[in-house]
């Protein structure tokens, strides 16, 4: 870490510029670059100050895109939402490509299709935009491609860069840079406690060690007794109920944020978020008063019960969910559920955390909107069954499921307390 000033954050939200550190060596980090802080106090008790609570915000629905109504295509698991003035942007990997509407939420028809050539994409994960120019991820390929506001391709880079047990491929761009967080083979987590987010240019030569993003828990494994020569099974199940970080990315690619959980001077826990611009300057941190707390049992059987009822028939046979919770209270000495376990930005530099919950089985989410200098903007509470994929263009876009059990994109404004008191 080249320097660090003092806090002059107030309130219990610590804020800080710094630069970070170039070609940090690996045993320096096993956090975010982001390792020491003034260590302050937070201003007051953090028990007091429940961001989550309060009178949510009123929204409004302005649009719905439906993939089963007529004229649609037959979207089937959107991925990621993006939008300009003029148009929207939906990427559903299981058709190849990206769906372009009108800001009416008509559809003005798709570019991408399956295939290894110019343009044509294998596993599309991701997208954004670098200036005026929508950039999309694929996993398989290893690259970006590039295209312009109307889906004309216009240029792709790829690359894979191995370092040690873990493969980095081009995964988002950032500023001028494209960046990467490498994959981590499961067998190769236990001797593995942290991930790179590496900067590579265009060409794929590495630029710079941007910052460390921990790992938690990757995988529960649960033995299977056989009848047959009395030899046992054992099935490895991957889970995320260690949540150790948390990544948001600025939908135009000129900054993101970091997060990570710390204890304090007092011992309690706090959730650190650091904004990192393009150039590699901090523009502010945050601390925030939210608790890694260990997750009661009724918790854990909510977990496990989604993790199984999302298992193949063959495996789920074999064992019950009593059997997944025990495996995890056996192996994870301390699962933790956050307060917070997910993370989003939008173009302004508002930043959004989630907290999730469940109820019966059905998971329910609230988020909170914060500025990027940690001043409260308010809680949002989405209509059950909503999933929130994307805050772009002064909307929220949410996901939830239709008719035929095929996808439905909302796009929900905020209303402002003179329209809702009207």
């Amino acid at each position: 870490m080249d320097r660090i000033f003092a806090n002059t954050g107030a309130f219990g939200l610590g804020v800080h510029s710094m630069r970070v550190g170039r070609r940090i060596a690996w045993p320096a980090l096993v956090t975010l670059a982001v390792t020491v802080f003034a260590d302050n106090a937070l201003a007051q008790d953090p028990a007091s100050r429940n961001i989550f609570a309060g009178q949510p915000l009123q929204l409004r629905k302005t649009l719905e895109i439906q993939a089963a109504a007529v004229g649609n295509p037959a979207l089937t698991a959107p991925r990621a939402v993006s939008a300009d003035s003029q148009y929207i942007y939906v990427l559903d990997p299981t058709t190849y490509g990206v769906h372009r509407f009108d800001r009416r939420g008509i559809w003005l028809g798709n570019f991408g299709k399956q295939g290894d050539g110019p343009g044509e994409f294998r596993r599309p994960s991701g997208m954004g935009w670098r200036a005026d120019t929508l950039w999309i991820a694929d996993s398989s390929l290893g690259r970006l491609s590039f295209f312009d506001r109307t889906g004309a391709f216009l240029r792709s880079t790829s690359f894979r860069s191995v370092t040690g047990p873990a493969l980095a491929v081009p995964q988002r761009a950032f500023g001028a840079s494209i960046a990467s967080s490498p994959y981590v083979p499961l067998a190769s987590t236990s001797s593995v406690d942290s991930v790179p987010i590496l900067l590579f240019s265009d060409d794929g030569s590495s630029q710079d060690t941007l910052a460390w993003t921990p790992l938690g828990q990757a995988a529960v494994s649960i033995t299977i007794p056989r009848t047959i020569e009395s030899r046992s099974q054992v099935v490895t199940i991957p889970h995320s109920l260690d949540l150790r970080s948390l990544v948001a990315h600025d939908p135009k690619s000129r900054w993101l944020y970091l997060g990570s959980w710390r204890t304090d001077s007092r011992g309690d826990s706090v959730l650190e978020v650091i904004r990192v611009t393009a150039s590699q300057d901090t523009t502010a941190t945050m601390r925030l008063p939210l608790r890694r707390t260990a997750i009661p049992l009724y918790d854990l059987r909510s977990y496990a019960a989604a993790l199984y009822d999302g298992l193949s028939e063959t495996i789920g046979t074999k064992f019950s969910v009593n059997d997944l919770i025990e495996a995890f209270r056996r192996q994870v000495k301390d699962p933790v559920a956050t307060d917070v376990d997910a993370m989003l930005a939008s173009e302004d530099g508002t930043i959004w955390l989630r907290r999730s919950s469940w109820m019966h089985g059905d998971r329910r989410e609230q988020w909170v909107s914060l500025t990027p200098s940690g001043e409260l903007v308010g809680l949002i509470e989405l209509p059950e069954g909503h999933a929130l994929l994307a805050v772009t263009e002064g909307l929220l876009w949410t996901i939830r499921e239709g008719n035929l059990g095929l996808p439905v994109l909302t796009g929900l404004a905020i209303v402002s307390p003179k329209e809702g008191s009207g």
